[in-house]
């Protein structure tokens, strides 16, 4: 077939959905259905998110205005569903970056008793646990046990200036494990 003839097919097909032909919108769905879930799946990485992407496209092509023009109807499922996705993806990164600076806060802050979000928690716990031994026990006392650092080095004997220097170090590589965390959720979703 030229492209001149899928097009015009394209155009044929498009106007009969326009004027809410279900014949034709359901041809246009079974044959494009499964290729179109597939690319979502594999931009989302989840069957129900891809399956949930690709209902809302074909219901905006459904109620797409008189006005509206496809030339290549093909081309504007893949193109609706590709952004769908991206938009899909963006939203969730905004969420993992929202929880990215939130862990930060609450680390800093040393208020960990949120008890909203369990797996929060339990991923600062599991940060704090994968700390060297010393600077483990600095944060702990400092963020669990809300000790100052005066104290801290009065408890370990130890000076202030290593506490401090704990504390700095702790932070960062808490921050960097919690980014990497966020990093691979925001993956494997």
């Amino acid at each position: 077939m030229t492209k001149a003839f899928i097009n015009k097919n394209s155009e044929i097909l498009f106007e009969k959905i326009k004027r809410k032909d279900s014949v034709a919108f359901e041809k246009v769905f079974r044959d494009n259905y499964k290729s179109l879930y597939l690319f979502a799946e594999n931009f989302v990485c989840d069957g129900q998110i891809a399956e949930d992407i690709i209902q809302s496209v074909f219901l905006k092509l459904w109620e797409a205005d008189k006005t509206t023009s496809i030339s290549n109807l093909k081309g504007y499922l893949y193109k609706a569903t590709k952004n769908a996705c991206l938009t899909h993806l963006g939203h969730l990164q905004m969420i993992d970056r929202h929880k990215e600076k939130l862990v930060e806060a609450l680390v800093y802050s040393q208020n960990l008793d949120i008890e909203e979000d369990i797996e929060l928690q339990k991923k600062i716990k599991d940060a704090v646990n994968k700390l060297p031994p010393q600077c483990q026990k600095i944060i702990y006392l400092k963020i669990y046990e809300g000790l100052k650092n005066e104290e801290i080095a009065e408890e370990m004997d130890i000076s202030v200036n290593t506490v401090r220097t704990q504390i700095f170090r702790g932070y960062k590589m808490l921050r960097k494990h919690l980014s990497a965390f966020y990093l691979i959720a925001l993956l494997f979703r």
